[in-house]
């Protein structure tokens, strides 16, 4: 009886220590997840492109810059496009 009593009060303290807590850590990480700055081109480009490393999507940027002959923007979109358009063939 004493383990079960001693279970239900370290839970109500681990739920209690929980609520203080998470609002703190959300404070924390949600400038990070904001991203501010970037563009939703940019955005959505590193969602659809986040398996790859920083260079690899630098990489597939200036490649589609120097193949359309447009700006950055423009080549995120055209990537992000061009991947979709790959997915959705079969």
């Amino acid at each position: 009886m004493q383990y079960v009593m001693a279970a239900v009060v370290g839970a109500g303290i681990g739920f209690f220590a929980f609520c203080l807590f998470a609002p703190l850590l959300q404070w924390v990480r949600l400038p990070a997840l904001r991203l501010s700055g970037m563009s939703e081109s940019e955005r959505r480009f590193r969602a659809v492109f986040a398996i790859m490393g920083e260079a690899q999507r630098q990489s597939l940027i200036d490649y589609h810059v120097q193949k359309l002959g447009c700006s950055r923007e423009h080549a995120m979109r055209y990537a992000v496009e061009d991947r979709e358009r790959d997915s959705n063939r079969w």
